[in-house]
């Protein structure tokens, strides 16, 4: 796994999202792991053991209200992205 700063991250944006399909890349800031960009066929991979995780528990995955104001914030952080 690759380990880059959040300045060199922006700086070089595009060959982070390269080096993201080949392996993960984790971003710092401060010296501290913030983020970790994945290829999308690594983020299917985790999704599906997410699911079979839950399934074996019986259970479905979490959808509490953490899990709702995330999908709020993170929807908020798109369109403030877009805009």
């Amino acid at each position: 796994m690759k380990t880059i700063n959040a300045k060199t991250a922006q700086e070089f944006l595009g060959l982070v999202l390269s080096t993201a399909q080949r392996e993960p890349v984790t971003i710092e800031q401060d010296g501290l792991p913030v983020a970790v960009i994945i290829s999308p066929e690594d983020y299917m991979i985790l999704e599906a053991l997410e699911e079979a995780y839950w399934a074996e528990h019986g259970q479905d995955a979490p959808s509490d209200e953490a899990a709702s104001a995330f999908e709020d914030s993170d929807r908020l952080l798109h369109s403030s992205l877009i805009n």
